[in-house]
């Protein structure tokens, strides 16, 4: 894997937290709300097929 292709791996999953079920996201998205107000959303990661945590609406981020 080329240099800035391992960058790119390490950008859009390697640094942010992985949950692997939908459920354990969900519960620190509700934990996150409890705590600072803040409304989060979770997807499914396609390089790790994982799920991550996200302040994007889901329909916003079809559109990137």
């Amino acid at each position: 894997m080329a240099r800035s292709e391992k960058y790119l791996a390490w950008r859009n999953c390697g640094r942010k937290k992985k949950f692997y079920t939908s459920k354990t996201a969900k519960k620190a998205i509700q934990t996150i709300k409890n705590q600072t107000g803040r409304q989060f959303y979770y997807y499914r990661c396609l390089n790790c097929g994982g799920w991550h945590i996200t302040k994007i609406k889901q329909e916003k981020m079809a559109r990137h």
